[in-house]
């Protein structure tokens, strides 16, 4: 990877504030059953009712009471923990079964669910939930692409936004012709998909899909539409569909109620533990979302560590739109020049203009490089703690302010909280088979702040020989 950039200040942004609760079992709550186990006149051991009349010790006892308070813990807040080789998944089922039963008790919030590719995990939780007969008209997954093709029209490519918007359609008029009478005009419906290409055998393909949720936001309007693209980590199938049903039922949940944009892109990871899914874009339409700026969500899927970068490419009217990585970037030589960007000068021009000629002179693809922008953030990072936090207003003016800046040269801009440069090669090398450079220099650059700091080594045992080797 052949290297030349330009680094400025960090953006400020204000500390996070740490909410925690902690939970406590009170022994008091065994009292009543340690009595029933434990008479009082016993102190060395209980007598064994049935034939073989046999006396129980106190360890016994004390087991006994162990596993009661153990079964009483587990039955107030459950938990399960999913292992994988890259991390360990603490999932609260809990909160995800109340979230999908409180649905369910909405009778006035009725819809269906398609989901291709992954199983019918999210449908799963609004049935396992209780009182499902409340939300769910139907759950269908056309696996085979004739039936696909038959039930939602044609398409050349199935995992696409496009195909998402298509299910989505059919569903929702399917439920507007056929219910809307029996429902009543009070009733809001929503249609739920997903088009998901999960882990398959023996293929080390990027796992990556689509979900999204076209939905009445108030009785008797037209429908709004969520939709969301999303990289799944963990190894298995199984896992990736585990984390993919959290993550639809946290989206069917957060469409019931008229919420913020920002507080549902913050509350789609609840329950899911950090390394197993990544959100690369999330896009807001129709009526419920009348203003939303692409570019702030944006930011705020970057600031939460909800994707490790955000990928916004040029339309042709002069605008920003949130693309996807794989997209965007494949099979394509890239040419990145990392920075701050407060202001954009001839020097970012001169740099981008040298890295790419080098590009081109080296490249044996025959292929034009792309010159991306990183525009670098500070996250709060991927914790609830950080979702817990508003961003400020005069952070998001700033960030929008420097984004038109770079926007201006109407090239790709990836904003990123990438903080070290081997984490940005080893993230777009993902995504591309093409060479990639990362050009650094120009004015007043340090070649040992920007690329020999410890924000280059951190984490990695092998210090800085790792890193560029990587």
């Amino acid at each position: 990877m052949a290297m030349s950039a330009f680094v400025q200040p960090a953006l400020p942004l204000t500390p996070a504030v740490s909410r925690s609760v902690p939970v406590h079992h009170s022994f008091e709550k065994s009292a009543p059953l340690a009595k029933a186990i434990l008479p009082s006149d016993h102190s060395s051991g209980i007598q064994c009712g049935g034939a073989l009349g046999k006396t129980l010790p106190t360890t016994a006892i004390a087991l006994a009471l162990a596993a009661a308070r153990r079964r009483h813990r587990l039955s107030s807040k459950r938990r399960v923990s999913l292992h994988s080789s890259s991390s360990e998944a603490a999932i609260d089922l809990t909160s995800v079964r109340e979230r999908t039963l409180r649905v369910n008790l909405d009778d006035s919030f009725y819809g269906s669910f398609a989901e291709i590719g992954a199983g019918q995990e999210v449908s799963r939780w609004f049935l396992r939930a209780g009182a499902a007969a409340g939300t769910v008209a139907r759950s269908v997954s056309a696996y085979d692409m004739q039936m696909s093709d038959r039930m939602y029209g044609t398409s050349k490519r199935y995992v696409t936004r496009e195909r998402l918007i298509q299910m989505m359609d059919q569903e929702y008029r399917e439920l507007n012709e056929t219910l809307r009478t029996t429902k009543g005009p009070d009733c809001r419906f929503f249609a739920f998909a997903s088009t998901i290409a999960a882990k398959a055998f023996n293929s080390d393909r990027e796992c990556e899909g689509w979900l999204g949720c076209l939905y009445q936001s108030r009785p008797g309007e037209e429908p709004s539409m969520i939709t969301l693209h999303v990289a799944m980590m963990d190894p298995t199938a199984e896992l990736q569909g585990d984390a993919l049903g959290i993550l639809g039922s946290n989206l069917v949940y957060l469409c019931k109620d008229h919420l913020k944009a920002v507080d549902v892109v913050r509350d789609l990871m609840h329950s899911i533990a950090p390394g197993r899914l990544a959100i690369n874009s999330v896009t807001f339409d129709g009526p419920a979302w009348p203003d939303v700026d692409p570019v702030l969500v944006g930011l705020w899927l970057a600031e939460y560590g909800l994707a490790p970068a955000v990928v916004f490419m040029p339309t042709e009217d002069g605008r920003h739109e949130i693309s996807t990585p794989n997209e965007a970037f494949y099979k394509k030589p890239l040419c990145i020049q990392r920075g701050r960007f407060r202001l954009m000068s001839k020097t970012n021009e001169a740099i981008f203009n040298a890295g790419v000629k080098q590009l081109s002179e080296t490249s044996t693809s025959g292929r034009d490089a792309m010159p991306v922008i990183d525009f670098m953030i500070s996250p709060l990072g991927y914790s609830q703690k950080s979702w817990d936090t508003d961003i400020p207003p005069e952070v998001e003016a700033d960030f929008v302010s420097r984004f038109k800046v770079c926007a201006s040269l109407g090239l790709p801009i990836l904003v990123s909280g990438m903080p070290s440069i081997w984490g940005l090669a080893q993230y777009t090398t993902r995504f591309t088979n093409q060479q990639v450079v990362i050009a650094v220099g120009g004015g007043a650059y340090s070649i040992e702040r920007g690329m020999f700091s410890e924000a280059e080594s951190k984490g990695l045992a092998g210090g800085l020989l790792e890193g560029f080797g990587k």
